[in-house]
């Protein structure tokens, strides 16, 4: 019970530790679950023979003729969207946003907190 306690209580750490800490966790679990999904997906694609619609010329020239460039635009940026999160691209999605996710906390770490001692008063080294 003691060692749980002491687990759960990061009374001793200070907060760039915590965070530090908090970082390392999230990289670790993130890196985990994308090399998990990696293996768990085969490389071959089932669906290179598949026919899209939005692949054909008729259905862009179509969407450009009624909705404009914008709109051909907005489909192919859907279409890569969606993509994102399938596949082998979905372990490469996880580890792009754990990374992300990583360096903000290690910038908040880094330049958000301010260390004070017991009185309160800050200890930052700036002058």
């Amino acid at each position: 019970m003691k060692m749980q306690g002491w687990i759960m209580n990061l009374g001793f750490l200070d907060n760039r530790k915590r965070l530090h800490l908090i970082m390392i966790i999230i990289l670790l679990a993130g890196l985990a679950g994308s090399v998990s999904v990696y293996l768990a997906t085969d490389d071959t694609s089932g669906d290179s023979y598949e026919f899209k619609p939005e692949d054909s010329r008729m259905f862009r020239h179509n969407l450009e003729v009624y909705g404009g460039k914008t709109s051909v635009a907005v489909s192919d940026f859907m279409v890569w969207f969606s993509e994102l999160w399938h596949g082998r691209q979905l372990a490469y999605t996880i580890a792009f946003i754990t990374a992300a996710l990583c360096i903000l906390i290690f910038l908040a770490a880094r330049y958000l907190v301010i260390d004070h001692d017991e009185g309160g008063h800050d200890v930052s080294h700036s002058d």
